[in-house]
């Protein structure tokens, strides 16, 4: 075995790869940084990944990232050594090493190669469970979107930002959906759920939200330009079999979650409290069957 493991280096890079991160693009940087470490005594020339994980309900769009995670001077081998991995959520990791122009690893040196593959592929699933746990806890796992935890998480970022008055809540239901489950089955009548959903996650923007209360009930927070538009678009969305009446309720209550942020006893009050409280002052109801 070689010396890297007793090196200053080597120390260096594994307390970087063992920092908390907040998302994938943060451990990306963190790989870089540590790769800085050991490139010298590895004689590494560079560094490749390609990330692939699927779409799913709790994770959400699918995440790809293939490129160069360190290069030194642009020189370096034609046979790189390709470490393969599998996520826990049916997605791949694969780090491909290069050794420097004109180095050949030897075989110690090729089981710390290994050893630092799989170091970065540890980070990379400490930082897949965080996301997925985080994600558990924020979405509403029947339908994929976010729950009310996830909703107060996004309005309290933009809270927090100074832009939460940007924004206008949109509170809305599905009436009489227990006719749909009584008609036809939960298998079906998720799906139609399921349906509903995926037109209302097209509806919205990268810097909006929408949520699920819970049962057939949900709310968005929609940039105020861009209202219009959202409620255009699910009003225009039918199921083929049988009628659904919507109850579409905007209401700006921007300054109510202000209030119920901000205030001290905060605990105590809840997302319907924000909405209850501009139900009196709404600028416009409209019912809409689809």
């Amino acid at each position: 075995m070689g010396v890297l493991f007793s090196s200053v280096g080597f120390k260096e890079f594994v307390e970087i790869m063992q920092k908390q991160v907040r998302s994938t693009e943060e451990l990306l940087g963190n790989i870089r940084k540590a790769m800085v470490c050991v490139e010298e005594e590895m004689h590494i020339g560079k560094l490749t990944l390609e990330l692939s994980v699927p779409e799913t309900k709790v994770r959400g769009q699918r995440e790809n990232f293939s490129g160069v995670l360190y290069q030194r001077d642009g020189v370096f081998g034609h046979n790189p050594i390709v470490n393969s991995y599998r996520t826990g959520d049916g997605g791949t990791v694969i780090l491909t090493f290069y050794a420097r122009d004109g180095y050949t690893w030897n075989s110690d040196e090729l089981e710390e190669i290994r050893i630092l593959s799989n170091l970065v592929y540890n980070a990379f699933k400490v930082e897949n469970m965080n996301t997925l746990l985080d994600k558990a806890i924020t979405t509403d796992l029947a339908v994929g979107i976010p729950n009310i935890a996830g909703f107060m998480r996004f309005a309290s970022e933009k809270y927090v930002q100074g832009i939460l008055d940007r924004y206008i809540g949109v509170y809305f239901n599905i009436h009489n959906f227990k006719y749909v489950n009584n008609v036809l089955s939960h298998v079906k009548a998720d799906g139609v759920m399921a349906l509903y959903v995926n037109t209302l996650k097209k509806a919205v923007e990268r810097e909006e939200i929408v949520a699920r209360l819970g049962g057939d009930n949900f709310v968005a927070l929609i940039l105020e330009e861009n209202v219009d538009r959202f409620i255009d678009l699910e009003i225009k969305f039918s199921i083929h079999t049988f009628p659904v009446v919507a109850d579409i309720l905007i209401k700006s209550f921007a300054d109510a979650l202000n209030n119920m942020l901000s205030n001290e006893n905060a605990g105590r009050y809840s997302l319907s409290t924000a909405l209850l409280i501009h139900k009196s002052a709404g600028e416009r109801k409209d019912s809409i069957t689809h």
